[in-house]
């Protein structure tokens, strides 16, 4: 049986120094190719080392750096969701839609609108006239146990 290979000290750096720029611009094209040729490396090579370092695919790391910037533009802002598609580097909104639904199990809005009342609660349960033992287990309830 073959030994498994490990990173050396020099792989861990070039990768770590390459996802540290792939979580600063996001938002632009960042096509393997690309990101190999600006770092003096072969794409083969990126996508051996990225996998071998990260444990995924260079593609898959960007998407989730991706998705976690939109979740968190659609649970603390309100920006259109179009905007958000755009602003985390997506190039259209039908794969950003995809890509979303692929990693969440949800449609950005779904989500957003599923946030909208996770910070509704949030709101309640810290309103003082609200933390009374009458009041409690009604907070608690789920949308369809209120009604």
């Amino acid at each position: 049986m073959a030994q498994e290979e490990k990173p050396i000290p020099e792989q861990l750096q070039k990768i770590y120094t390459i996802t540290s720029y792939m979580h600063t611009h996001f938002d632009d094209k960042l096509p393997l190719s690309e990101v190999a040729e600006k770092f003096a490396i072969s794409p083969y090579y990126l996508s051996r080392q990225f996998k071998l370092v990260t444990g995924t695919g260079y593609v898959t790391y960007l998407q989730m750096i991706r998705i976690r910037h939109a979740q968190n533009e659609l649970l603390y802002s309100k920006k259109p969701i179009q905007q958000i598609c755009e602003e985390s580097g997506f190039p259209s909104f039908s794969q950003f839609n995809r890509v979303f639904q692929q990693y969440c199990a949800m449609s950005p809005s779904a989500f957003r609108k599923d946030t909208d009342h996770q910070s509704q609660l949030l709101l309640r349960r810290s309103d003082p006239e609200h933390n009374t033992k009458a009041t409690l287990p009604r907070i608690l309830q789920t949308p369809e146990e209120q009604g």
